[in-house]
């Protein structure tokens, strides 16, 4: 992809009328809060030339001139690439707006965020207006133009046009979706978070499941998932979700004087292949979360005390089950991590594999300890690949130390 310089353009009642890279953004009265994510992630090929492509704008309020062509809008999220298939709470890259692309909004973007809420940092999503709000997304070239001065051919493909009502003080996640690849169907789908009223353990880790795959979906056409020993995935309802918990037991395998641990994964019987959630439907509005428990800390420890290295880890493996006979894992590590190497099969684990060096748990530490902190998590699955969006915790003292 080539390189893009971002300009954030300034316009309506969201966005001054300067550009200067950190301005204050008004406040906002009894604001709701919003993120766009764009799930487009098909290839483009012979089979589904004629689908938009895989870069959209971002539309709330649109202005449009008598021939129904967006020419300003109130909120204008531009350039929003495909999706990372790992996204957190909070923005790395907040208030950096020479970017090469969004991978969603408000992405970089200087915006004024959601405060915490419910003791979860929730700071990539942005405040906008409550009330009724039509929004747009529009498919756009891939190129340095932004949408509202592309030519009037670079600003006809509506994704979706629809109209929400978001209430104060509630959180939202807009995604672009593909409906169906056979007749090209594209869409919006709005979800109102729940995380804000569960109430969660601070001592366990929680997941929530969502699919939303296009039917029709060639798997020669889902996009390679980066790491993963094979792609394409259906992830079609219904679906059983079981989960194997594999902890390490290792050795010292250095010469005398020095630490080399070697680690291996035996998993015990009761944590092996447990079944704990079916998914029915497909474009849910709402989904529980389930709780997994946090791996006890010595489990992340060499026999020596120290941490343990990449791939002696502990580490979670979600099977996922189709009603064809389908299947696949979703592994997580503790972040940052990486996935051990092991031999195949392994009780519990499917191939294809899909694995996640950004794990459940969340690793921190300074000259003195270090801290495991559990984590909130939705998995949405999306046509042949799945993605995580995780939900930081704001905890005033360790949870779990050595």
């Amino acid at each position: 992809m080539m390189k893009r310089t971002f300009i954030v353009w300034c316009l309506g009642l969201f966005l001054l009328s300067s550009c200067a890279k950190y301005a204050e953004q008004p406040t906002l009265q009894q604001p709701a809060y919003l993120r766009v994510f764009n799930d487009l992630n098909y290839v483009l090929g012979p089979s589904n030339s004629t689908l938009p492509s895989n870069e959209i704008t971002f539309l709330m309020d649109p202005v449009l001139d008598k021939t129904g062509l967006p020419t300003d809008a109130a909120v204008i999220g531009d350039y929003i690439t495909v999706r990372d298939t790992f996204a957190v709470s909070h923005p790395a890259t907040a208030g950096n707006t020479g970017v090469t692309n969004q991978r969603e909004w408000p992405g970089s973007l200087p915006v004024r965020t959601a405060p915490t809420i419910n003791g979860l940092d929730l700071s990539s999503w942005a405040q906008v207006s409550s009330g009724k709000h039509r929004i747009m997304l529009m498919g756009r070239p891939l190129t340095d133009t932004p949408f509202l001065h592309l030519p009037a051919s670079g600003r006809t493909t509506v994704i979706a046009d629809t109209t929400v009502e978001l209430t104060a003080g509630e959180v939202y996640t807009l995604e672009a979706v593909i409906r169906d690849f056979a007749t090209n169907a594209t869409g919006a789908y709005i979800r109102q978070e729940s995380f804000t009223h569960t109430p969660f353990s601070s001592l366990n880790n929680y997941l929530s499941f969502y699919c939303l795959s296009g039917n029709h979906l060639n798997p020669n056409n889902a996009v390679p998932f980066y790491g993963s020993s094979g792609a394409g995935s259906h992830f079609f309802p219904p679906l059983k979700l079981y989960y194997s918990l594999y902890t390490p037991v290792c050795s010292n395998t250095s010469s005398a004087g020095t630490y080399n641990y070697s680690c291996k994964f035996a998993p015990q019987l009761q944590t092996v292949h447990v079944y704990f959630r079916s998914i029915t439907g497909d474009f849910a509005q709402s989904a529980p979360y389930d709780s997994l428990p946090q791996f006890p800390m010595s489990q992340y420890l060499n026999p020596d005390g120290t941490f343990a290295g990449e791939g002696n880890r502990p580490w979670v493996s979600i099977g996922v089950y189709d009603q064809l006979g389908g299947a696949a894992s979703i592994d997580f590590d503790v972040s940052p991590g990486r996935m051990p190497s092991l031999p195949f099969p392994l009780p519990g684990l499917e191939t294809p594999t899909f694995p996640f060096g950004n794990g459940l748990a969340i690793a921190t530490s300074n000259s003195q300890r270090i801290t495991i902190y559990p984590s909130v998590n939705i998995v949405e699955l999306i046509n042949g690949n799945p993605y995580i969006i995780q939900l930081h915790r704001t905890f005033d003292a360790p949870i779990i130390t050595n």
